[in-house]
């Protein structure tokens, strides 16, 4: 085989050079740049050499790999042989992964809510605020388009694997809309997009010795590619080695496969990047990508002087350092004890699990035994009487299979994962504040966490708003769905940088990054319809997290019009009212949002629409009732008679969809009023005196949005 490699790699020659073999460029071999970067990633290394051999041990772990050693003197991490046991050779080898599935629920547990972006302004004026409402819909396309929940998880994975965890903010000038491509080095430049990278402990370092990582004043990361995705992403005419394979053992190699990272043919390239802020050495800083110990890339500092590029999460933090720790190097000791003693039970079911019989010697011969059902066995009594029987297969000691569920039950107690957590009461309780007390219990350490979280991903965004501003010129749309919060409402749709109007000030709300229980929530949901402290099924469903467009064009299809119409209205459209509408429960929506930011904050002539809008309701409802009049005056029972714009007074009832969802209101207000009237003073009714809808005139018909009052003539 050896020769055949020779004589191929002679017949190419150099003119015919392998595409895939790796090739070093002409010119000079030292570069100081280049050692420079080297020798911090080393420094980072020994500063961080316990946490990166955790993080692959926790990762084999996780993965199922849980026979392994770490080889001190190659720095890596092995796995043990397939005949090796602690029992013996040959002897069972049991793996129960009860790290994986407690470690994806805490992922779930983290991961329960998107991210939500508040950007309060800085100053009342119109211009402002508008920057201000601009940004948070900016962001909250930049979190749906480049997929910044997938970054979330990572980063949560990485932290809870390793302990610590870092996303890193650039900007990609190739990313965005292509503008152009150059023919020599095939670059592509576009319009540019700001690109988050979630890293593990594995792939970037600190300056060594500082306590706080924002405070460093440089930092390394060191992610690994193939060769050809290397050589194509920094325009080289030559292919990188694959020197990041060389590092790892096929055990690693194996689990960044798992990971998604690895190429199947074990080929990566070791691609370090430095960033390193203005400093009194370095006034503009430095920026610098290293392959094979070769300078590709140079460059200043891309951010502001006092912006830094890397933010960093913990699992748990470590007291004075900027380095953290994760519950799952506690838990790790407690699986490899799990599955010693489940390879024991597995041994002994093994030897001793089958049921033998027991015969006297010459009481039959082995081909009398049969499977058959009903067959007969014939024997020779022994002189005691003795007759075939089966032995009894021992009982396993009892301290053996309590020990296997005492270790479960100290695994996840480690990783706070019990039977609520799991979805399982641990008593008979189905009330919403039973279920939140039970929740809380497990969700009450990740609550550090979840501070970080929103800290940090608060700074996140408010870095991106600051690239977004300046590198931002041309007109960009964004599309943003509406809030939970506000259905129905949008905001502009076109912007560059100069619109954000230096508001760039981000808070991510705690709520959005604590693991709050749905199913807690929602039975405290149904807890207060029940009762009656909640009568709006919009709230209701709002309250549930159910989806309300759906739902309100089920209980009033004038509501879910009327919202609709605002959403066409702040697009720039004039749709017009036709004469079948509710126009009070038109008027009514219309003017709730006319009380919103979006409206006051409008253009003019977006606000100008809207009003014409409500005038013009407000005339084909004149219309209408005069219209009644004059049939009224002709004969009353005509007025009565089902019309087909519905109007006031005409005998047309709901609609079925609607019909139903009255109906189910009733019911709910009518066990409410049983529950008030069985207990100490009773309940107020259901209806409560009657109240004029806010924003509409007293003695108006409006009527407040989503009431739930059936639609057409009553």
């Amino acid at each position: 085989m050896a020769a055949l490699d020779i004589a191929a790699s002679a017949a190419r020659g150099p003119e015919n050079p392998d595409p895939l073999a790796p090739q070093r460029p002409e010119g000079k071999r030292t570069d100081p740049l280049a050692a420079m970067v080297i020798a911090r990633w080393k420094a980072c290394g020994d500063e961080l050499m316990k946490q990166r051999r955790d993080f692959w041990q926790n990762l084999a772990m996780f993965y199922g790999e849980q026979w392994v050693w770490w080889d001190s003197r190659r720095n890596m991490l092995q796995a043990l042989p397939q005949a090796w046991s602690p029992l013996g050779k040959g002897r069972a080898r049991t793996v129960t992964n009860r790290l994986r599935p407690n470690l994806i629920g805490l992922l779930g547990r983290m991961m329960r809510n998107d991210l939500e972006f508040d950007v309060p302004p800085t100053d009342s004026a119109d211009d402002v605020v508008s920057g201000a409402m601009l940004a948070e819909d900016v962001l909250a396309a930049a979190h749906h388009d480049l997929n910044w929940r997938d970054v979330r998880y990572n980063e949560n994975f990485a932290k809870f694997i390793g302990g610590t965890a870092a996303v890193c903010v650039e900007w990609d000038p190739s990313a965005g809309t292509p503008l152009a491509v150059d023919d020599m080095t095939r670059k592509v430049t576009g319009t540019g997009e700001a690109c988050l990278t979630a890293m593990s402990i594995n792939e970037f370092g600190v300056q060594p010795g500082v306590r706080d990582a924002s405070k460093a004043r440089w930092w390394v990361q060191g992610l690994a590619f193939s060769p050809e995705v290397v050589k194509e992403t920094y325009g080289l005419d030559w292919l990188p080695n694959a020197d990041a394979s060389t590092l790892m053992s096929p055990l690693q190699q194996r689990l960044l496969e798992h990971m998604g990272r690895g190429q199947g043919t074990n080929r990566l390239t070791l691609v370090l990047t430095l960033y390193e802020r203005p400093n009194p050495q370095r006034t503009k800083g430095l920026y610098a990508v290293v392959v094979n110990g070769m300078t590709v890339h140079k460059g200043d500092w891309p951010f502001g002087p006092n912006d830094f590029n890397l933010f960093v999460f913990h699992q748990q933090k470590v007291d004075s350092s900027w380095i953290g720790t994760t519950l799952m190097n506690d838990a790790v000791p407690v699986q490899v004890s799990y599955n010693f003693m489940r390879s024991c039970i597995a041994e002994h079911a093994k030897k001793v699990g089958n049921a033998r019989l027991m015969a006297p010697m010459g009481a039959f011969d082995e081909e009398d035994l049969s499977d058959d059902p009903g067959s007969i066995l014939y024997y020779t009594p022994d002189l005691g009487g003795g007759i075939p029987q089966y032995l009894r297969p021992p009982d396993l000691p009892r301290w053996m299979v309590g020990e296997a569920g005492d270790l479960k039950s100290e695994l996840d107690d480690i990783m706070f994962s019990h039977d609520t957590s799991r979805g399982q009461a641990s008593f008979d309780r189905a009330s919403g504040q039973a279920l939140a007390l039970l929740a809380e219990k497990d969700d009450s350490p990740l609550g550090l966490m979840a501070f970080e979280e929103a800290q940090q991903w608060s700074m996140i965004g408010s870095l991106v708003l600051k690239l977004y501003e300046a590198k931002v010129r041309e007109t960009r749309t964004v599309q943003v769905q509406p809030r939970v919060s506000q259905p129905g409402v949008v905001r502009p749709s076109k912007w560059n940088g100069k619109q954000l109007k230096g508001q760039t000030r981000v808070i991510v709300p705690l709520e959005t990054t604590l693991p709050v229980s749905q199913a807690a929530q929602q039975a405290f949901a149904r807890d207060m319809w029940d009762r009656g402290i909640v009568k709006d099924p919009v709230v209701f469903a709002r309250m549930l997290r159910l989806p309300q467009r759906e739902l309100i064009s089920v209980i009033d299809a004038d509501v879910s019009k009327s919202q609709r119409e605002n959403v066409r209205m702040m697009l720039g459209e004039a749709p017009e009212p036709a004469t079948f509408d509710d126009h009070a429960k038109h008027i009514a929506e219309h003017n709730r949002f006319r009380k919103g930011d979006s409206y006051t904050f409008a253009p003019a002539l977006t606000r100008q629409i809207v009003d014409d809008h409500i005038k013009y309701h407000e005339q084909l409802a004149a219309e209408a009732l005069g219209a009644q009049t004059t049939r009224a005056l002709v004969n009353p029972a005509v007025a009565a008679l089902p019309q087909a714009d519905e109007p006031a007074g005409s005998m047309v009832p709901p609609d079925f969809a609607e019909q139903q969802a009255g109906l189910a209101q009733v019911g709910a207000s009518a066990q409410a009023m049983q529950a008030g009237q069985a207990g100490q003073g009773g309940a107020p009714p259901p209806g409560g005196p009657p109240m004029t809808p806010q924003g509409a005139p007293a003695g108006s018909v409006a009527l407040a949005a989503g009431a739930g009052q059936p639609s057409g003539g009553q």
